[in-house]
C-alpha cells in the first residue's frame, strides 16, 4: 500500500528514456499549456515583428523556465527503459527490460520524428508569412482568413499529440500503430505542400 506521505510530483520521470512525462496534477497542466500559449502567442508579437533569433530566443528562454519548473516540481529525472520502478520498502526493483524492436520499425520511428522536428523551422518562417493574411483593410474579419492562419500556426499540436501517442504504442510494442501515429503531422505537411506549391504551379500561366 503506497504511502500517505509520498509526495505528488506535478511531473513524473519518464517510463523509457530520461526526463519528465506527462504532468500528473491540474497544477501541472496549468503550467504546460501556459508554456504552449506562451510559444503561439509570441509568433505575432515577436517572430512578425522582431524576426526569427529573437523569437528562437524567446521559445529557448521559456523552455529553460519550464525544465526548471520541472525539477523543482517533478520527480528526479534518470535513464529509465521498460517500465516503471518498483519501491518495496527501502529497495527499488527495476522491472526486466523489453527486447529491442526491430531494425527496420526503430529506423522508421526515429526518421519520422527527426523529419518532423526539423519542419519546424521552415514552420517558423511560413508562420511568420501568414500574418500577411490580414494585410488588406478588413481582412481580419473574414473568417477564412482566421481558419487559414490558425492552421498554419497548428503544427505544433499535431505534434504535441502524435508523438506520444506514438511512444506509448512502440513502447507497448505496437509498433505500426505507433509509426501510422506519426504519419499524423505529415498530413498537415500534405495539405500545407499543396497550397504553397501545387496550387500555385497549377494557377501559374505558361510562357508565350
Amino acid at each position: 500500500m503506497p504511502s500517505s506521505t509520498t509526495p505528488k510530483y506535478w511531473f513524473p520521470a519518464k517510463r523509457y528514456g530520461w526526463g519528465w512525462g506527462r504532468p500528473s496534477t491540474w497544477q501541472g497542466w496549468v503550467v504546460l499549456l501556459v508554456y504552449f500559449a506562451l510559444v503561439l502567442g509570441g509568433i505575432p508579437l515577436l517572430l512578425s515583428t522582431r524576426g526569427q533569433l529573437v523569437y528562437i530566443a524567446y521559445v529557448v528562454l521559456l523552455t529553460a523556465v519550464l525544465n526548471t519548473i520541472c525539477w523543482l516540481t517533478g520527480e528526479r529525472p534518470r535513464w529509465r527503459w521498460g517500465g516503471r520502478d518498483c519501491t518495496v520498502g527501502m529497495n527499488r526493483v527495476e522491472q526486466a527490460i523489453p527486447k529491442r524492436p526491430p531494425s527496420g520499425y526503430l529506423v522508421v520511428f526515429w526518421l519520422l520524428i527527426t523529419t518532423e522536428i526539423l519542419l519546424v523551422f521552415p514552420w517558423f518562417v511560413l508562420s511568420g508569412l501568414s500574418i500577411m493574411a490580414f494585410d488588406a483593410p478588413g481582412s481580419e474579419k473574414q473568417i477564412l482568413n482566421w481558419i487559414f492562419v490558425l492552421f498554419i500556426w497548428s503544427y505544433p499540436v499535431w505534434l504535441w499529440v502524435s508523438f506520444p501517442i506514438a511512444r506509448r504504442r512502440f513502447t507497448d510494442y505496437l509498433y505500426r500503430s505507433a509509426i501510422s501515429w506519426l504519419f499524423v503531422p505529415l498530413v498537415y505537411v500534405s495539405i500545407v505542400s499543396f497550397f504553397f506549391l501545387v496550387l500555385p504551379a497549377l494557377h501559374a500561366k505558361p510562357y508565350a
